[in-house]
Parts: C-alpha cells; sequence; structure tokens
C-alpha cells in the first residue's frame, strides 16, 4: 500500500469486500497471517472481528533477522455474506 494512503481506511474497505466476496462463496473461516510486530495489522484483524488463535515464534526471516507469525481467524456465516449484500 502507498505510504499516502496509510490511515485512510483504503485497507479495511477491501478486507472486507474480500471476506464478504468469501462469505458469499460460502466459505466458513478466513485465516490471516501477520509478521509481528505489526500493531497497524494486528489491529485491523482485530477491528474486523478476526480472533488471534496462534503465534509462531522466530518462523521467518525478513531483512536478516528472525520474525514471529501471528494468526488471525475470522468464522464466517450465511447471515454476514446476506447482509452484506443488501
Amino acid at each position: 500500500m502507498r505510504q499516502a494512503t496509510v490511515g485512510q481506511g483504503v485497507g479495511k474497505l477491501l478486507y472486507r469486500e474480500l471476506i464478504r466476496r468469501l462469505a458469499v462463496l460460502g466459505l466458513h473461516t478466513v485465516i490471516g497471517g501477520v509478521a509481528q510486530p505489526n500493531p497497524a495489522s494486528d489491529g485491523l484483524h482485530r477491528t474486523l472481528g478476526f480472533k488471534q488463535v496462534a503465534l509462531f515464534e522466530q518462523v521467518g526471516r525478513k531483512f536478516g533477522r528472525w520474525l514471529d507469525v501471528a494468526y488471525w481467524q475470522l468464522p464466517l456465516t450465511r447471515d454476514l455474506a446476506e447482509a452484506s449484500c443488501n
């Protein structure tokens, strides 16, 4: 995402639309992985109703350092899909 759009709510709009489409397709749950630390992404997932279900320590490398990865889960329901389409 471009730096100029950070904090403008674009990510939230895109993620909500993705979640809506996945619910319409009949998927049961959405899982998101977030490299840590990332308070902004953690907050976005929390705001959208995700629950953190796992934290794997030092499972990835980026720029020469080990990173933890948090996994977030959002159960989808038929009600969510129908409400999003109206």
